[in-house]
């Protein structure tokens, strides 16, 4: 029974993470920035979080723990590429998120939305929103304009190629380690 909930609360350490919610590559009036967002219903401390660069510049995240539904600004200072980027975020060695673009429009974000990436404008802090005027140049019928980063109600502007490949992962990895330390106790 002491081994069934060691491996299930490895299991739910592994798997509470931080996502990349909306990034500014190319401020027009702000600063640039990269937000993350905590989709999980735990807290999480940011502590061996960073992120690098294609280029491998690092910026480690400030110590911080992150409540569940909560946005975090990180503040990047000329860290991201206008255009041809990839940054990813690590905790400790284990990647957890990426972002991949080839070009970016001056003073607007990235936001994700409904897990796919519309640029639009920054909304640093809160719940993602597709603007009227990034509606209307895609001709998109949403009438909900404050959306959430997983709900269903927008179409798709841009999808990251990179996202589709990268979605689960993080997750590999553990439950692999898990099944065999579980197959390794059930043994003894």
């Amino acid at each position: 029974m002491k081994k069934l909930i060691l491996l299930l609360l490895i299991i739910k350490l592994v798997s509470a993470n931080v996502i990349i919610n909306e990034f500014l590559p190319n401020p027009e009036n702000q600063k640039e920035f990269i937000e993350l967002y905590n989709p999980t219903e735990e807290l999480i401390n940011l502590k061996d979080y960073y992120f690098i660069d294609k280029s491998n510049h690092t910026i480690k995240i400030p110590e911080k723990v992150i409540k569940p539904s909560e946005f975090i600004i990180i503040e990047t200072k000329a860290f991201l590429n206008n255009d041809k980027e990839e940054v990813k975020l690590f905790q400790q060695n284990n990647l957890v998120d990426q972002i991949n673009y080839s070009y970016s429009k001056k003073g607007y974000s990235y936001s994700k939305i409904n897990n796919k990436w519309v640029l639009t404008k920054p909304t640093p802090n809160e719940g993602n929103k597709l603007v009227e005027e990034t509606k209307s140049k895609y001709n998109t019928s949403n009438t909900e304009t404050n959306l959430n980063p997983y709900s269903n109600s927008s179409e798709v502007i841009y999808e990251s190629k990179q996202e589709k490949s990268t979605k689960y992962s993080f997750y590999i990895l553990p439950i692999i380690i898990i099944l065999l330390l579980f197959t390794k106790w059930n043994k003894k």
